[in-house]
């Protein structure tokens, strides 16, 4: 038995206080002068004067939820601490826990807006384009059986995605071209002075969906409308006053798409004619022209295709769906619930936690033309986004009234990267973003590169069943995995960690900087004094110095707070 079981039981009083599911820091958070300072920023601002900016959407956001909390009668947790908030900051921007560098020159940073700074920092990072364009090309693409096709039509889609958001287009102009891609001219990015080729595809959601009008309305209706319209395709939804007439006519809109038949099977080619317009409601006589979910009809006499009509109607500021439901879907994943929640499922029966915030962040959203960095920018100003996941009151038990941070695991993505990083591995070799190389899952071919073999096999076995990361849970086997599998081993072996040949190899350090250092890499944070002086007697007591500060960095790589996201 590995000499980590000793440690494990030595270091027992460490995890008192931590949990699978929630994180309780050891000590009481400050909210220091620096703190105060910055949110002071977000101030609440007159909605009636105009276009706000980031910093006063952000006093809008907090001025609702305070509200709430008055009505409710709840008391909030503090200001989460540096640590906390440079750990959540990457982790929801880019994907992936702070470098020691980056996560030392904040905590020493003693600027009054250090916070403000470092979001508006990551907001035009490349880490974000990869992380956010992922995030779409994922949530766009959920659902098919076979996982390498899938995976490649969303390597295509988020290439393309990538690139729309380094060149700075609204999220309307992003969505408008998918809707209206046409399939046969695949790769192209439209901008104002002309298109030009892209290796990426719009067409791949189209793909991805199988060029079915049945499977493209469900999705349609959930990812850009937030509306469970497919409950409706056999019956009237059995909540909301949607009928079965309704999912049809909006599938109407992707009628062109040409059937074909093979070994008794039907589906559908990228063949299009791009006018239809009426389709034909399975096992009836009874065929629907298409028609807006509002109810209007589109302009027939209009030049623009049937897709066309529909993007236009789906992205226009006066669509009263599309804005609220993509700033309900970016609270959701910013916040681990959405204002109204499960973000695809907005519906008079399923009413918003906070409807008058909803209503400002859509009018702020469509008023900033539907700029996705400024509204991730207002939220994670806000106090609400820099709160504690710390529990310091039993009213902050609801989680829908936001009054401390929720706790989640990470996403498979973010602790295959977050390993990345605390294992110091070369990034351009091993953290291979998500679906950006295309090439990688061509016809269902493993990825040839070491690390993106591993990464893909890690990915697989971390993916968890619940589409929601608030109820994920660790199961056995993963747990498992992160103890004894290959890559977390990896991490803490001498010959494949630059982090440990760094660690007690740099002749400067003594053993309480080397410990920092482990603690900045995994955990963002410094030792606390009685941390400190449990691993350092650890390292004192041990016979061989190299298997002691592999037990160590083992140790934290494996304690709930590495894996959670708080």
């Amino acid at each position: 038995m590995r000499s980590t079981v000793a440690v494990m039981v030595g270091f027992g009083a460490w995890f008192l206080g931590y949990g699978w599911g929630v994180w309780i820091p050891a000590q009481q958070i400050s909210t220091g002068a620096n703190q105060s300072k910055t949110i002071a920023t977000a101030k609440p601002h007159d909605e009636a004067c105009g276009p706000l900016s980031a910093a006063e959407l952000a006093g809008v956001i907090d001025k609702w939820i305070e509200k709430k909390w008055q009505e409710e009668q709840v008391k909030p947790t503090e200001l989460a601490d540096d640590a906390e908030f440079v750990r959540r900051l990457y982790l929801e921007v880019v994907g992936r826990i702070p470098s020691v560098a980056e996560a030392r020159s904040f905590l020493d940073n003693t600027s009054p807006n250090k916070r403000a700074d470092l979001i508006r920092q990551l907001l035009r990072s490349p880490g974000f384009l990869n992380r956010w364009s992922g995030l779409l090309a994922e949530t766009w693409l959920s659902n098919g059986d076979n996982v390498a096709l899938l995976n490649s039509q969303r390597a295509l889609l988020q290439t393309w995605i990538r690139e729309h958001m380094r060149l700075g287009s609204g999220y309307d102009k992003i969505v408008a071209e998918l809707l209206s891609a046409s399939t046969s001219q695949q790769n192209f990015v439209r901008r104002p002075e002309g298109s030009y080729r892209s290796p990426g595809s719009p067409v791949a959601f189209l793909q991805g969906n199988g060029f079915n009008p049945r499977n493209l309305a469900a999705s349609v209706s959930r990812q850009f409308l937030g509306i469970q319209l497919d409950c409706a395709e056999c019956h009237n939804h059995p909540f909301a006053n949607w009928k079965r007439e309704q999912f049809w006519q909006l599938a109407a809109f992707f009628a062109g798409f040409r059937q074909q038949r093979a070994d008794g099977q039907v589906f559908y080619t990228n063949l299009e004619n791009p006018k239809e317009r009426t389709i034909q409601i399975p096992d009836t006589n009874i065929t629907v022209t298409a028609r807006f979910l509002d109810g209007s009809e589109p302009n027939w006499e209009s030049a623009e295709r049937t897709r066309e009509l529909l993007a236009r109607w789906i992205t226009s500021p006066t669509n009263p769906y599309f804005a609220k439901a993509t700033v309900n879907r970016v609270w959701y994943q910013l916040m681990g619930y959405g204002l109204t929640d499960p973000p695809d499922d907005m519906h008079e029966e399923n009413p918003p936690s906070h409807p008058e915030l909803l209503e400002a962040l859509a009018r702020a959203f469509v008023e900033a033309r539907f700029d996705l960095r400024y509204l991730i920018e207002a939220v994670c100003l806000s106090r609400t986004y820099q709160l504690s996941s710390r529990r310091t009151d039993p009213s902050q038990d609801n989680a829908r009234l936001l009054a401390r941070r929720v706790v989640r695991r990470m996403t498979a993505t973010q602790l295959w990267d977050s390993l990345v990083e605390a294992a110091y591995w070369n990034p351009s070799e091993a953290r291979v973003p998500q679906f950006f190389d295309a090439n990688v899952f061509v016809a269902g071919m493993r990825p040839n590169n070491f690390y993106a073999q591993r990464r893909q096999a890690f990915l697989e076995r971390f993916r968890d069943a619940a589409s929601r990361p608030v109820e994920a849970e660790t199961s056995v086997l993963q747990v498992l995995a992160l103890m004894n599998g290959e890559a977390a081993n990896s991490v803490v072996r001498l010959e494949s960690s630059p982090m440990l040949q760094m660690v007690l190899n740099y002749p400067l350090w003594d053993d309480r900087q080397r410990l920092e250092t482990l603690f900045l890499a995994t955990l963002s944070r410094r030792p606390k004094p009685h941390e400190q002086t449990r691993f350092l007697r650890h390292l004192e007591q041990s016979a061989q110095r190299e298997a002691a500060w592999a037990d160590v960095l083992w140790v934290l790589l494996n304690s709930p707070e590495f894996i959670s996201h708080h």
